[in-house]
């Protein structure tokens, strides 16, 4: 279950990447009912969403790739996952007015959080489990 997580995380942040990528302006009017009309602001998020997010896409899934690398897989994924929330969280606080898309986000990055903390304590027990049978 770990190892199927980090590759759905791994997979949602490919796919949305590519989007990014290849339809910049097409995401953002989606994404948060804006407009970037600069080449300067469509090439940020080229490279931001785009870039990036297949970055972390292909890292995530050499992490578990290997049964040595699920738990740093996992931790990584946490990690994301709680900046990204939080990051959206105080936008909602300060900025207020946030559009459907920004809650089902925030939902689904606070339900992979605690995906991850669930499988992280798991895989601890199991760990230790192991060690001592």
């Amino acid at each position: 279950m770990a190892k199927g997580l980090i590759l759905l995380t791994s997979m949602i942040f490919f796919v949305y990447g590519l989007l990014c990528l290849f339809f910049p302006v097409e995401v953002l009017r989606y994404v948060v009912e804006g407009n970037v009309s600069s080449s300067s602001g469509i090439i940020e998020v080229r490279s931001n969403f785009g870039g990036l997010y297949i970055s972390i896409a292909v890292i995530l899934y050499i992490l578990a790739s290997k049964e040595a690398t699920i738990r740093i897989g996992l931790i990584s994924v946490l990690i994301i996952m709680l900046g990204m929330a939080a990051g959206r969280s105080l936008g909602i606080f300060i900025d207020g007015s946030p559009n459907w898309v920004m809650y089902l986000y925030l939902t689904a990055e606070i339900i992979v959080s605690s995906l991850s903390i669930v499988l992280l304590h798991k895989n601890q027990i199991k760990s230790i489990t192991k060690k001592y049978t």
